[in-house]
């Protein structure tokens, strides 16, 4: 999935039971990210250069999360930030190793102050998955994906989330709050 298209699937994922159509895209440059998801009980159908992704509303795994980012065809640490989000929400001990960046992790502060239990060891994130665990709260995007997972926990959180910071997510998001009002979400930008 490029990643222009994998916000919306994952808020159609883990905000409430979904189906989500992606287009455009090459599915065998994606086959990391299928897994997972097929590890998470989606269904995955995929036409061409079309996916189509549904699930039950609850996702779960009987077999932990445990990713590693690279260089194609590895997983993309451009939906390593995102990824964490929607595990936070997921039953299990996850984790992610970023081999790429050494800053891909400054999103985790934000997510546990909305309830997400991540503990960082160097270049390994251990996510503590609890379903239901967002709560509302103010936090701030410090960069582009870190602040598209922070959308993503705000959309699930029970109360208000405010996010801070915006201009992160514009720099690859612009109005993605009209975006996600198109399938759903509850979101607005106060000016």
């Amino acid at each position: 999935m490029h990643f222009n298209n994998y916000l919306p699937s994952s808020v159609s994922l883990f905000s409430k039971p979904p189906s989500q159509a992606t287009n455009n895209v090459i599915p065998k440059h994606n086959k990391s990210l299928i897994r997972i998801l097929l590890n998470l009980g989606c269904e995955v159908d995929i036409n061409n250069d079309n996916i189509y992704i549904s699930s039950s509303g609850k996702l779960q795994t009987y077999v932990p999360v445990c990713l590693n980012t690279g260089v194609y065809p590895e997983f993309a640490t451009d939906m390593q930030a995102q990824t964490m989000s929607m595990l936070a929400t997921i039953n299990g001990k996850h984790t992610i190793k970023e081999n790429l960046f050494e800053t891909r992790f400054n999103h985790v502060p934000e997510l546990n102050k909305m309830g997400a239990n991540i503990k960082i060891h160097n270049n390994l994130a251990v996510i503590n998955g609890i379903s239901n665990c967002y709560s509302g709260a103010v936090v701030k995007s410090l960069d582009l994906r870190g602040g598209a997972s922070l959308v993503l926990a705000g959309l699930v959180a029970n109360g208000t989330t405010q996010i801070d910071n915006v201009e992160y997510i514009d720099r690859g998001y612009q109005t993605i709050e009209k975006s996600l009002s198109m399938i759903g979400a509850d979101i607005y930008r106060k000016y």
